[in-house]
């Protein structure tokens, strides 16, 4: 209640209009124009990382012959996390993986259908896919 009493006494002290400018603070648009700048990034930050994914992935050499495409992967480290149901990453055209298996040379294999015409390819096989507003709020993982 003094606060509001102090107030009134320093609005009844303003005998002209030019005092008003002592009492009342504009704001500049030039802080407003940041404001809502700063309000505009963040908006569109979080849209951005609530769609955006980030795979994990490996590489390897597809071979198609008819519809059917075997990627092998030479990394072994890479090799245990290759499983069923992974995609597979050819250009433009993605596809699932079929089965997995390993050849004479230990290397793991993928397979899966295809419509690329035969020949030989760089492959990527996607075995996880993060989004990344998970990253920054829980860290909880989604495999590909």
């Amino acid at each position: 209640m003094n606060n509001q009493t102090g107030n009134n006494e320093k609005i009844k002290q303003i005998t002209s209009p030019d005092q008003l400018h002592d009492y009342l603070h504009v704001t500049n648009p030039a802080v407003w124009i940041v404001l809502v700048a700063v309000i505009l990034l963040l908006v569109v930050s979080l849209i951005w990382s609530a769609n955006a994914t980030i795979d994990s992935y490996t590489d390897g050499t597809a071979v198609v012959t008819g519809k059917s495409m075997v990627v092998t992967v030479d990394n072994p480290a890479m090799q245990s996390k290759i499983k069923s149901g992974n995609t597979i990453l050819v250009g433009d055209t993605s596809t699932k993986v079929a089965s997995i298996g390993h050849n004479a040379d230990g290397n793991v294999y993928a397979v899966a259908a295809t419509t690329l015409a035969d020949g030989t390819y760089a492959a990527r096989i996607v075995y996880k896919q993060q989004k990344v507003l998970s990253l920054l709020f829980n860290g909880e993982q989604q495999s590909a």
